[in-house]
């Protein structure tokens, strides 16, 4: 059971990671200047991005803000649609 929970855990870690990527690539940031605009170090958002790490609440919070998503598309992904109501595009 535990072993279930954690693979679970880490499948999202891993969503989460590559919606990161996405958006962040769509807005032709570095993960240098993605991590600047959040306000952490630049490791920090490259374990992320790999699935290696999950943002605190706060943190992810300060990353939707500054790519211009929602928290819940952060998590959830095209179920939860972008700031302006369509999955898939920015505003």
């Amino acid at each position: 059971m535990a072993s279930r929970v954690k693979a679970a855990e880490r499948e999202h870690r891993v969503a989460l990671g590559e919606r990161l990527y996405r958006v962040r690539c769509d807005k032709d940031l570095t993960q240098r200047a993605a991590a600047a605009r959040v306000g952490i170090a630049p490791p920090m958002w490259t374990r992320y991005e790999r699935g290696l790490a999950t943002p605190s609440a706060f943190t992810l919070d300060r990353m939707a803000r500054a790519l211009d998503v929602s928290p819940g598309w952060l998590l959830s992904g095209p179920k939860d649609a972008r700031k302006n109501g369509k999955a898939g595009q920015e505003r």
